[in-house]
């Protein structure tokens, strides 16, 4: 039998699987899309929330999310996010602002501004 059968209401086994977010002191670009709020958004908004690293963004969007992750602007913070933090590069990450932030007008039409700070001032 899973544990999963044998354990179906949220009790202290599952609690010792999740994780101590607290404890995550890595940099982070975290991606959250509002268009599967009921899916993702929350722990990807709590998990940027709640990680103790001083070096981490928020990327936001409300479009298809494939669609959106394989773009030349998300792939470009990917790439300067790795480039910096993984080879080392001093490319202008640390000027990057925290919080890229989309706002859903209509059906593809979206307002996107920087903030510096979340939640937002």
């Amino acid at each position: 039998m899973s544990e999963q059968a044998a354990r179906p209401l949220d009790d202290e086994y599952w609690a010792s699987k999740r994780p101590i977010l607290e404890n995550i002191e890595v940099p982070a670009l975290v991606c959250a899309n509002w268009s599967d709020h009921g899916l993702h958004t929350r722990g990807s908004i709590e998990g940027f929330e709640r990680i103790s690293s001083r070096e981490k963004w928020l990327f936001t969007h409300g479009r298809k999310k494939w669609e959106i992750f394989y773009s030349e602007e998300a792939l470009g913070w990917q790439k300067q996010f790795l480039d910096h933090f993984l080879k080392g590069l001093d490319n202008g990450m640390d000027q990057v602002p925290t919080v890229r932030l989309e706002v859903r007008n209509a059906f593809y039409q979206q307002e996107v501004r920087c903030e510096q700070s979340w939640p937002l001032a």
